[in-house]
């Protein structure tokens, strides 16, 4: 009989599988992948309570902000420049440093040629809305003469020369100033508000006669008041430089 060929059993599994493959594809999460979701993050204690102030802070920078850029500007359109520490006048002649704050008004600088040879310059600073309605004003004159020294009695006329009208009885008497010991009298002034308390004070001051007037809203003034600023002016007093 012919010759049959060998019988080949079938296998289990195809050829180009194997037991251990699987139909199913593999797929990788990445681990920074969460399959499942999450709650957002809770907000750090004290965050949502503090935001508030943070806010009312910001309103109030801006406010002050806004009302001393409108103090820049006076009521006639002057330009104002701020004076904190040491204002240097060439104006004047002098440097001073008056206490916290002001103003200066360049606008109000004068210069007056008086009738006997004398010269006053002054200049005036402020504190408020304008040199007009402040709530505080500093006055400063300085008399010069080209021909003479001037002397213990030209401060005491030029001085008295510049006393403003007072609205009541003044109070006057030496006092010190540093290295100085100036006459003063405290009075009080009708101001664009009322009537304030003032202080004037006059000295020689070597070839010079000096002159300052402090005038300030009782209420609502940072400051330490008159008098004592207008010690300070003539305590702080020095050349031009």
């Amino acid at each position: 009989p012919a010759s049959r060929p060998p019988r080949v059993s079938p296998s289990r599994h195809p050829p180009s599988l194997s037991p251990s493959s699987s139909l199913r594809p593999s797929v990788r999460v990445p681990d920074s992948v969460s399959l499942f979701p999450t709650a957002p993050p809770e907000p750090e204690e004290g965050t949502s309570r503090r935001w508030p102030f943070v806010a009312l802070g910001a309103v109030i920078l801006l406010a002050l902000a806004l009302g001393f850029a409108t103090g820049l500007f006076d009521r006639r359109g002057g330009a104002a420049e701020p004076v904190l520490g040491t204002f240097p006048s060439e104006h004047l002649g002098l440097s001073f440093r008056p206490a916290g704050l002001w103003l200066h008004a360049p606008d109000r600088d004068q210069r007056t040629k008086l009738a006997d040879g004398w010269e006053r310059r002054s200049s005036l600073l402020y504190r408020g809305a304008s040199a007009d309605a402040f709530d505080a004003q500093l006055y400063v004159s300085v008399f010069t003469h080209p021909g003479r020294v001037a002397t213990p009695e030209d401060a005491r006329r030029l001085g008295g020369a510049e006393l403003a009208e007072a609205n009541g009885p003044r109070e006057c008497g030496e006092h010190p100033a540093g290295a100085l010991s100036v006459y003063g009298c405290r009075a009080s002034l009708r101001g664009p508000k009322g009537v304030v308390p003032c202080f004037e004070a006059y000295v020689q001051w070597g070839a010079r006669v000096l002159f300052v007037r402090h005038a300030a809203e009782p209420i609502g003034v940072d400051g330490p008041g008159p008098e004592l600023e207008a010690l300070t002016v003539f305590s702080t007093i020095a050349p031009f430089r």
